[in-house]
């Protein structure tokens, strides 16, 4: 009955067209179908996926969901897990993945076009992703500066608003930097063996310059990584004009988070 409802009664209830529907379907068809067995039919791959996005998109309970489909209330339950596990396993690798040379030479050359910076290979930053009061025992540490309970989303993106890095799940109350100290690719970026690594040093004003990712102050200032001058030390035009630049382009993290971000709060419930 679902699959032949029209565009508008698709999105009003899970959220997504017919178009992406069928794209999440065939890509899990072959990963996700089980055999029935005597004591049981097995849930088509397409019931599944309607019943976790009906889940994640209206919040309603595993009981009424369960009579909605026909299936257990424990049954709903096991398939929204597994279908966001899912997501992580099979569709994040697939859509969020590192540049290749070609790619960081676009991301420079589109950021440079905006800013005059050269060398600009994306912008990172982190956002709040607000949760339910957790137990008592932890409430602190999820608990952020803006006054509520969340879990922090590290993003890196490039100029065309794409994620090419994402970290999520630290709790609220942990600062920005040492959840990208701890992430992949704060740890390769110190490493010195990143995605940046494949990308030779550009000759910028008689300096030998490698690509760089700009950040907020929150940041430790380091060779991979370039943030703003302090407030305190930004005494002439030069390093007020830097600051500018470098702002305009940092901000498409900020950006990116609101474009592909907030619509997914709105969206979903869960």
């Amino acid at each position: 009955m679902i699959l032949s409802w029209d565009e508008e009664k698709l999105i009003r209830n899970i959220r997504v067209n017919s178009v992406a529907l069928t794209y999440i379907t065939d890509t899990l068809q072959y990963i996700w179908t089980k055999d029935s067995t005597n004591y049981r039919e097995a849930v088509p791959v397409a019931t599944k996926v309607l019943v976790a996005l009906w889940r994640l998109s209206t919040g309603t309970g595993y009981r009424t969901i369960g009579h909605l489909f026909g299936i257990g209330e424990s049954t709903a339950c096991e398939i929204t897990n597994a279908f966001c596990n899912l997501l992580v396993e099979v569709f994040l690798p697939m859509h969020i993945k590192l540049p290749d040379a070609r790619r960081i030479q676009e991301t420079m050359d589109k950021f440079e076009q905006k800013s005059g910076l050269p060398c600009i290979a994306g912008a990172i930053d982190g956002t709040h992703i607000p949760i339910r009061l957790p137990d008592r025992g932890q409430a602190t540490s999820y608990f952020n500066y803006h006054g509520y309970y969340s879990i922090i989303l590290q993003g890196l993106c490039d100029a065309d608003h794409q994620y090419i890095d994402v970290n999520c799940g630290w709790p609220g109350a942990v600062h920005d930097s040492r959840v990208f100290r701890r992430s992949s690719i704060g740890i390769s970026l110190e490493n010195h063996t990143s995605y940046l690594e494949q990308f030779p040093p550009i000759p910028v004003m008689g300096a030998q310059v490698k690509p760089y990712i700009l950040a907020d102050p929150a940041y430790k200032l380091c060779d991979y990584m370039i943030v703003r001058y302090p407030r305190n030390v930004c005494v002439n035009a030069e390093r007020r004009y830097f600051n500018y630049k470098q702002s305009s382009c940092r901000m498409m993290i900020e950006s990116t988070f609101g474009i592909n971000f907030a619509p997914v709060l709105f969206k979903f419930k869960i």
